[in-house]
């Protein structure tokens, strides 16, 4: 069944309810990410762009430069000034694309996705310490809520547990 393009701009006024359901989805889901990674920040900790750019090329696997830039909607050398510092710490690599010599395709590395798993553990521990104050319904109902949105995302089937290794995308792939 195709699905119907749903744009906000392209909402009619009956889909108004729709609309203030998914601002305040927009505006929970990025005061909850800040929040979240404000107050893990410190010692030892990478900053957010490092680990959402670990965090796509963990979904995308090896992936040019070009396309890095397109799905984060960043120009290419902003993203070469990311992977260049993610290389230094040996939480990426380049290696030169077999299709197309000139290219270069970017890949994480053991250790970096050794330090997502951490990012995204020391992520859910205060995401579920957020939480805790919540009646079992009210959990049941936020995982059920959570189900539906990676339904819709295509993302279904993966665990809702936040203790689970569980892969995070933020979307589809531009162009895919």
């Amino acid at each position: 069944m195709g699905r119907v393009d749903r744009s906000p701009e392209l909402l009619p006024v009956a889909d108004e309810p729709l609309r203030a359901i998914a601002d305040s989805l927009v505006d929970t889901t990025s005061r909850l990410i800040r929040m979240v990674a404000r107050e893990r920040a410190g010692a030892g900790t990478l900053p957010s762009s490092q680990v959402l750019l670990l965090a796509l090329l963990d979904d995308l696997g090896s992936t040019r430069i070009t396309r890095l830039a397109e799905y984060e909607h960043c120009s290419q050398p902003a993203i070469t000034a990311l992977v260049a510092r993610l290389e230094v710490q040996g939480l990426v690599r380049r290696d030169a694309d077999e299709s197309d010599r000139r290219a270069v395709l970017v890949s994480i590395t053991d250790f970096g996705l050794a330090r997502l798993a951490e990012s995204r553990r020391a992520l859910s521990a205060r995401i579920m310490m957020i939480f805790d104050d919540l009646s079992a319904d009210e959990q049941r109902r936020l995982g059920e809520a959570v189900t539906e949105i990676q339904t819709l995302l295509g993302l279904s089937g993966r665990p809702v547990d936040p203790r689970s290794d569980t892969k995070h995308v933020s979307g589809p792939v531009p162009g895919a």
